[in-house]
């Protein structure tokens, strides 16, 4: 089944949904993707990989920016090691509806 290496996480205070940018991978081949979810799930995707990572802090690769009422957040999950989701575990924390898949 093919996985998903996460790279980053971006929302801001506007918005309902979390831009999750990564790779698919599927044995030696590797697509770059953008998946598009519900914000409501962000707290799921980040215990996922705080199980992969136990000891590190997943908050440490938060940045935000804020101006006025508009914040804005990112993890960038780059530099960890294991960053690797299957869509199978992807699948049980949103339902289908919530996963989008965003191509140029």
């Amino acid at each position: 089944m093919p996985k998903f290496q996460i790279q980053k996480l971006e929302f801001n205070s506007f918005n309902d949904w979390i831009t999750m940018q990564g790779k698919i991978i599927k044995g030696y081949l590797e697509s770059e993707y953008t998946l598009k979810i519900e914000v409501s799930q962000i707290n799921k995707i980040l215990n996922i990989i705080q199980k992969l990572n136990p000891e590190v802090s997943v908050y440490d690769y938060l940045s935000s920016y804020t101006q006025n009422d508009y914040s804005e957040y990112k993890f960038d999950f780059e530099s960890l090691i294991s960053r690797e989701v299957s869509f199978a575990q992807l699948k049980t924390q949103a339902p289908r509806s919530e996963l989008r898949m965003i191509r140029a």
